[in-house]
């Protein structure tokens, strides 16, 4: 009866083991986000998917695909724009693709997921530029945020440098290589960004 008992416990003890293991195995982090108009910064209810993949696989209509099925998918909140999707613990990179009939679809690829749960997806807000809007006014606007934030990214990333030229390397290492595991390509970009990066302070 001992010897029953005994065996009992080892068994119990095997499948709580498993399913902790199980467990850790398929740990998924929560990634809060926002998707506004580009104009009007008003909030917008759009199709939003996760994906696997940086490289296109093919068309759902006008909405892009990234793999065979998506990692995750919701609509945003039409009230404030604000969404979550659960990302697996273990991707190191994932596809978000914002997608309406009445927007130009947005595809931000190799999103880092980082260790920390709850951090928003980069960028939010995210924001979708309407498809039929072809007033010079609108396009004038573009014209001058891509000067915008060409010059602010170079500037950001800058200064963190200088902040600590240590942390910025390993920074561009890890991601790189997180990078590498859905795109050679882009990593190697990244690696080149960083080295237009310390040419800007020259």
């Amino acid at each position: 009866m001992a010897c029953g008992m005994w065996t009992l416990r080892l068994v119990a003890a095997a499948l709580a083991s498993f399913g902790s293991v199980f467990g850790a195995v398929g740990q998924s982090l929560t990634r809060p986000g926002r998707a506004v108009e580009f104009e009007s910064s008003k909030p917008l209810s759009v199709s939003v998917k996760a994906w696997p993949n940086s490289k296109s696989s093919g068309k759902d209509g006008n909405c892009p695909l990234y793999g065979d099925a998506p990692l995750d998918s919701t609509t945003s909140d039409a009230n404030e724009g604000r969404f979550k999707l659960s990302i697996d613990k273990g991707k190191k990179t994932y596809t978000v693709v914002y997608c309406h009939s009445r927007y130009v679809p947005r595809v931000d690829r190799d999103v880092p997921n980082t260790s920390k749960d709850g951090t928003s997806i980069i960028p939010t807000p995210a924001f979708l530029y309407p498809a039929d809007s072809k007033t010079s006014d609108a396009g004038e606007l573009i014209n001058e945020t891509i000067k915008r934030r060409v010059v602010a990214s170079f500037n950001d990333l800058s200064y963190l440098r200088n902040v600590s030229p240590e942390l910025f390397e390993r920074a561009v290492s890890e991601l790189s290589s997180d990078v590498a595991t859905s795109s050679d390509r882009r990593a190697g970009i990244i690696r080149d960004f960083a080295r237009a990066v310390r040419a800007w302070e020259e």
